[in-house]
């Protein structure tokens, strides 16, 4: 029989080269820019698009998981992100890149609203603890992306580190073959309740406070999304710091975010959710202000680490806030809003930064991204927190 643990390990590793995928592109942005001569709006494009589809995949998935099964649906990304790295090491130009990006962000967009979904129903009394360590997992993928890719990068071609991940991505999918749904099944209560109307809970959705919960998952996404993916062209632009350099950076910012995690999750299993996110936003919109006004690398390097785990540590707090918008029966689709928000209209914060880059300085385009998440204190303070209100069945 799969153990509960085994799929957790699974789904959690699924996180981990999610984000290596998406991620993997942050460090290569200033070579690739280079290479194609292009401009910061145009290099920032890659990104966007590739985020954007990450986000914009996530509400059909979330709702695909929930009729099909998560494993499925993880399967299915794993399967695209093969495909997308065919494309990224056959194209020889920006169409063909941007289209391979494209593809990447539609396999990243399958794994949030399935695997946090799966996570959040397996274990529905320790949620804070399983999201912090699925956290953790992912934290892996986004930490050791940047710097593989920046030193692959710089010293093979941009190309190669997307060939790198495709050996654990092929490790994943041979394991998948082995975890039955029907066995994930047994661990999950009430999954076939032949009561349930999957419209009528959907409709409950449509209310003031869901949409307050929108607009402060939007608010992260444009905050984080910005931050992470412009860091590396940031300290090379500013700081005049080296790729590479900027690449082991925006590694060591997500490592900063590793203990936060686990701490963040302990916290929000005692807490709830309200107060840990809404400190440790404050203390993230505090430090993407100070890497804004920073000229010495050091304490770049210092405010980017309080960024990282500030960030982190309060995840586990917003993926708890969304499994309480609704029923567990649901909440592929309610993982999906979240994966929406935060990478798909998040991305949009990439295209901006480089805009305002090109017109003002990167400076700017950071000092936007804390007002961002100073917006975002503000919008969880509004939110009402009931803690009964995280659905068991």
């Amino acid at each position: 029989m799969v153990s509960k643990k085994r799929v957790l390990y699974f789904a959690s590793f699924c996180h981990t080269i999610t984000h290596a995928m998406t991620l993997t592109l942050a460090p290569l942005l200033p070579l690739i820019r280079s290479e194609l001569n292009l401009t910061n709006t145009e290099t920032a494009s890659f990104a966007f698009i590739s985020f954007l589809a990450f986000g914009a995949l996530a509400l059909p998935s979330g709702l695909l998981s929930d009729r099909v099964g998560s494993l499925k649906v993880m399967k299915i990304g794993l399967g695209l992100f093969l495909l997308s790295i065919v494309g990224i090491v056959l194209s020889n130009g920006p169409l063909g890149l941007w289209l391979s990006l494209l593809l990447l962000g539609v396999g990243a967009g399958t794994y949030h609203p399935a695997g946090l979904s799966l996570v959040s129903k397996l274990y529905p009394k320790d949620m804070g603890k399983a999201m912090g360590f699925n956290g953790l997992l992912g934290n892996l993928g986004e930490s050791s992306s940047p710097i593989i890719a920046a030193a692959v990068g710089v010293y093979i071609g941009w190309k190669y580190p997307y060939l790198f991940w495709s050996i654990p991505i092929l490790v994943l999918l041979s394991i998948s073959f082995s975890i039955k749904d029907s066995k994930v099944k047994d661990y999950i209560q009430d999954e076939e309740n032949l009561d349930f109307k999957y419209l009528q809970e959907t409709r409950k959705l449509i209310s003031k406070k869901f949409v307050l919960y929108i607009l402060i998952l939007l608010f992260r996404g444009l905050f984080y999304t910005g931050t992470v993916l412009l860091l590396t062209t940031f300290a090379k632009d500013v700081l005049s710091i080296r790729v590479l350099i900027g690449g082991i950076i925006t590694t060591i910012l997500i490592v900063a975010g590793m203990p936060g995690q686990i701490l963040g999750g302990k916290i929000s299993d005692r807490l709830g959710y309200k107060k840990p996110l809404l400190i440790f936003t404050l203390i993230a919109s505090i430090s993407i202000a100070l890497i804004a006004n920073t000229s010495n690398p050091i304490i770049f390097v210092i405010f980017s680490m309080l960024m990282g785990f500030s960030y982190f540590a309060a995840q586990p707090a917003q993926n708890m806030l969304t499994a309480s918008m609704g029923s567990p029966k649901i909440r592929g689709l309610l993982y999906g809003f979240s994966s929406l928000c935060i990478f798909g209209f998040g991305s949009f914060a990439v295209s901006v930064g480089g805009y305002i880059a090109d017109i003002l300085t990167w400076r700017e385009a950071f000092y936007l991204l804390a007002i961002f998440a100073l917006i975002d204190v503000f919008l969880i303070y509004l939110k009402r927190e009931k803690r009964e209100t995280i659905k068991q069945t």
